[in-house]
């Protein structure tokens, strides 16, 4: 059974954020009347700045309640990134206990299965060619921005909101113009057989991040929703991602 949640964690993440301690929602701009033209260049620009996995962070909460056509799971799980492109998951149990820790990196992803005590390693290039999962998607996951070509050298935000096709795929992007962040995502894996779509509301700002507090996730033409809801986001300071396994551990590769 626990195998299976290894595989929800891996799919999760590959499909597949110190300052003052305010916080505060942000309703966004849906309804706004007019439209607003700039160009697709600087409109980017301003999106990426606004993501938060490309940033050293560390998310302390993170509840993930993922359901499908035969089970349901809820599991508990904090974040850190170290701006190098280097992403460290903790799984916790609601008793708290870590069932599994996951460092992903640009080449690798290193699973460690505490229950089990078993450590996986995996390339992140034969994933990607394997299941269709790249390394870049996990800007998109977390409504970031993925660093691609727009196919709009103009853009024009109509209502408050704009739609955005990323060149040579099938992803499209709504965002909001006004907090410059991405409230929906829909597309398809690089194989073209996983569809996908992303909802992202609850928009928080917090020690300088903005980063949606509810994320909806929808794969497999719906079969399968991932329900994430993120707070309590900072900078990671010493950058620094641990990575323990020990001795005692069995060593396999991911399939």
């Amino acid at each position: 059974m626990y195998r299976k949640e290894i595989n929800i964690i891996t799919v999760i993440l590959l499909v597949i954020t110190v300052s003052s301690c305010s916080k505060w929602r942000i309703s966004g701009s849906k309804g706004a009347p007019g439209a607003v033209e700039m160009s697709s260049v600087k409109f980017l620009a301003e999106l990426e700045r606004n993501n938060i996995t490309s940033k050293a962070v560390s998310v302390n909460r993170i509840v993930i309640n993922y359901e499908n056509e035969s089970e349901r799971r809820r599991l508990r799980a904090n974040m850190k990134t170290d701006g190098r492109g280097n992403i460290l998951l903790s799984i916790r149990t609601f008793g708290g206990l870590e069932a599994a820790r996951i460092l992903i990196g640009k080449d690798t992803v290193k699973i460690a299965d505490r229950i089990n005590r078993v450590y996986y390693t995996g390339n992140t290039e034969r994933l990607a060619e394997k299941y269709g999962l790249r390394y870049d998607f996990i800007n998109l996951f977390f409504g970031d921005y993925e660093k691609k070509a727009i196919r709009k050298k103009r853009i024009s935000c109509e209502n408050g909101r704009v739609k955005l096709n990323v060149d040579e795929s099938d992803i499209e992007y709504l965002v909001d113009c006004t907090i410059k962040k991405i409230v929906e995502i829909s597309g398809s894996s690089d194989s073209g057989e996983e569809k996908f779509n992303g909802y992202f509301d609850d928009f928080r700002k917090e020690n300088g991040f903005l980063y949606p507090g509810n994320i909806i996730w929808k794969l497999n033409k719906g079969r399968t929703t991932l329900n994430i809801k993120m707070e309590s986001v900072k900078s990671n300071e010493n950058r620094e991602l641990i990575f323990n396994v020990g001795s005692n551990y069995e060593r396999r590769n991911i399939k």
